[in-house]
């Protein structure tokens, strides 16, 4: 069951990235204005819209 969730998990992590600069993008909010708002660095921002950052939750 365990390996069953961490595969559900994987795949929702992966997709934060992707949705996140789409959001951005439609949006048009910048890294800058959404790191003001959430309190979040931009480069924080631009790693997790990239790929190589997980979220501090899934750590």
């Amino acid at each position: 069951m365990d390996e069953i969730l961490h595969g559900v998990a994987d795949g929702v992590l992966e997709q934060i990235g992707p949705r996140l600069w789409l959001l951005r993008q439609f949006r048009f909010v910048t890294l800058s204005a959404l790191a003001e708002a959430t309190g979040i660095s931009t480069g924080t921002l631009s790693r997790l819209e990239t790929g190589p950052l997980c979220p501090p939750a899934a750590r």
